[in-house]
This record gives structure tokens, sequence and C-alpha cells, in this order.
């Protein structure tokens, strides 16, 4: 009788540790799970950020032109201001 309560009481013990392990092993793959979405998310994230970045470059290569159009547009018109002051 004590024996077969001794095994009972191995195999109960047994099972405690088994469901344990379960518990945690499913918790841990649910925080994965959960960092992998969040991941996935800032990686969407980031490929938006890539297409406003390569807006933003043409946008400024644009304005680098106008910028250096208003400076030559400026130089002729000082020039023509000169030419009227001293004529």
């Amino acid at each position: 009788m004590q024996e077969w309560l001794t095994v009972a009481i191995g195999l109960l013990n047994l099972a405690a540790v088994a469901w344990g392990a379960i518990k945690i092993v499913n918790r841990n793959g649910l925080e994965w799970r959960d960092r992998e979405l969040r991941l996935l998310a800032l990686e969407a994230e980031m490929a938006s950020y890539r297409g406003l970045a390569s807006k933003i470059a043409e946008m400024s290569v644009k304005l680098n032109e106008v910028s250096a159009e208003l400076l030559r547009l400026r130089e002729r018109l000082e020039r023509l201001i000169e030419i009227k002051v001293h004529a």
C-alpha cells in the first residue's frame, strides 16, 4: 500500500512539473509571437519611411536646382541694376 502511495505521489509530482514546463513553454511561445508581430509592424513602418526618404531626396535635388536658378537670377538682376545706375 505504501509503495502504491509513493508511486502515486511521484506521478503527481511528475505531472505537476510537466504541467509547469508546458505553461512556461507556451508563455514563451506567446511572447515570441508578440515580439515577431511587433517586429513586422516596425518593418512595415520602416518601409513607409524609406518611401518618404526617397521623396525627400527628390525634393532636395529640386530645391537645390531652384536655389541655383534663384542665385543666377539674382546675379542677372544685380548686373541689370548696375547697368541702369551707371547709364
